[in-house]
């Protein structure tokens, strides 16, 4: 800037409220001289844009606002909520830069920035205006806070959920049943966040209890029967967590089963049997984590019922887990 000159400067800013933070745009600045010859702008809007998070310097805006009528005439037509405006005036000696915080909610000018320095030190002042409209933002206006983060904090207990299909490996069972569906639930406990960590690696252990329902009926060559189990497990799950996505698990789980034979034999009265025996189950898993929330897994186990004589069957299946966490309000890093 040469010296005997008056600069009037008009800066828009505006703050949108759709981000995490304060996003502060500064349009192109309009300067004129004396002679009224213009000058570009962008130079001091990228000066006062430099190391503010809230400023980002950007052609979006042209048109300069000299009042509060202007300035809400300019929100109603954009739909910003709130807007900055202002001048930057100089003579022989100094420049002066006065700023307008204006609340469309409030229809009001709710705070005013004010600096000056020598005519030489535009960089400077415009530093000195920045950090001004930075601190507040940042700390002195309450109502114009971010609002602190929630973030899901994971739990001890989860929710698993099973749909599957189930095989007897003995061929006489085989031969005269027809397996339908096997479905299942219950409830986990992770008493440990990790059981040990490495890098990349963690390990985890859980335990629980869940109750698995399968459905067969008669082959067409046998007499209609439906066969209902029902199995009480007490699972223990060791698990091999890699880069925090995927899960990679061997379970072992005692268990009592319980059948209900509904057998409806031609011209006669429908029959119903009930039995029960011990078994053991063991099993692999793989869960992809697509959250703390939330994780998605194949499976497949082998489960041995001590009847006379032994029953095995094998059991594939799909499942999710959803875990019983809550949302807690994360801590500044301040």
């Amino acid at each position: 800037m040469s010296r005997n000159v008056f600069l009037s400067l008009s800066l828009i800013l505006f703050i949108s409220r759709s981000l995490p933070a304060f996003e502060v745009v500064i349009a192109p600045l309009k300067i004129y001289t004396l002679e009224r010859e213009r000058a570009s702008g962008r130079e001091i809007s990228a000066m006062i844009a430099q190391d503010n998070k809230y400023v980002i310097a950007r052609p979006a805006l042209s048109e300069a606002v000299m009042n509060i009528m202007e300035a809400s005439s300019l929100c109603d037509r954009e739909g910003y909520d709130n807007l900055i405006f202002g001048f930057l005036t100089a003579d022989d000696v100094k420049c002066s830069m006065e700023l307008k915080f204006y609340s469309h909610r409030t229809r009001s000018v709710e705070t005013t920035f004010f600096a000056s320095d020598a005519i030489n030190q535009i960089e400077r002042l415009s530093a000195e205006i920045s950090e001004k409209i930075f601190t507040y933002i940042d700390r002195d206006s309450g109502y114009y806070k971010q609002e602190p983060e929630k973030v899901f904090q994971p739990g001890i207990f989860s929710i698993p959920v099973t749909l599957g299909y189930w095989v007897p490996l003995e061929s006489e069972r085989r031969d005269y049943s027809t397996s339908i569906i096997c479905a299942g639930s219950g409830i986990q406990v992770d008493p440990f966040e990790n059981l040990h960590k490495w890098e990349n690696l963690a390990l985890e252990f859980r335990f629980g209890f869940s109750v698995l329902y399968e459905l067969s009926i008669n082959d067409p060559d046998y007499e209609t029967f439906y066969l209902h189990k029902t199995n009480f497990f007490i699972p223990v799950e060791l698990g091999l967590l890699i880069t925090g996505k995927h899960s990679f698990s061997i379970s072992a789980a005692p268990f009592i089963q319980m059948d209900i034979l509904d057998l409806r034999k031609n011209y006669q009265e429908p029959e119903t049997a009930v039995s029960a025996a011990f078994g053991f189950s063991a099993g692999i898993a793989y869960n992809y984590i697509f959250t703390d929330f939330f994780r998605f897994g194949l499976s497949c186990s082998f489960d041995f019922v001590f009847y006379d004589p032994l029953q095995v069957t094998f059991r594939p299946g799909i499942s999710v887990l959803f875990n019983l966490g809550s949302l807690v309000i994360e801590e500044s890093a301040e």
